[in-house]
């Protein structure tokens, strides 16, 4: 946990022009993948055309909370394309894969629904349905304008 804590203070350390003119963020979130989960994580995002967005963002975090009833914390890594309403989400953990797609409020507030698939570890549980709602709190350059198209 002292390891993601230094990561974040990292990021955020960059150059303010840097992080402005592509955006980073941290990302909270709840999710459900067989079990209640929280997330917390970073996200770097990259815009297409400085004038609408359409863009790609990368993360890296982990899911808390209790597989098998065990707490635990699962590192994740996503890839993310988001445009002004829509985005689609391929998630990787060491137990599961989880593609999704949903809803994007700005770049601000996403709400997600997918599936989950098993990844061999047979000690956490995380296939079948999920969705989940996330909270970004980022730099000015990570968050939309609301341009359709």
């Amino acid at each position: 946990m002292k390891k993601l804590f230094l990561i974040f203070v990292l990021i955020f350390s960059i150059n303010k022009s840097f992080s402005q003119s592509q955006g980073i963020a941290v990302n909270l979130g709840y999710n459900y993948i067989n079990t209640n989960a929280g997330y917390i994580g970073g996200e770097y995002a990259y815009r297409f055309d400085p004038n609408n967005w359409h863009g790609m963002s990368i993360g890296a975090g982990a899911y808390y909370g209790s597989f098998n009833g065990n707490f635990k914390f699962i590192p994740a890594a996503n890839l993310t394309y988001t445009n002004t309403l829509f985005l689609t989400e391929f998630s990787i953990t060491p137990y599961n894969i989880n593609p999704s797609i949903g809803f994007n409020f700005l770049n601000m507030i996403r709400l997600k629904g997918g599936y989950s698939w098993k990844l061999g570890h047979e000690n956490v549980n995380m296939t079948g349905v999920t969705f989940g709602i996330n909270l970004l709190i980022g730099t000015k350059g990570f968050y939309d304008s609301f341009k359709m198209m």
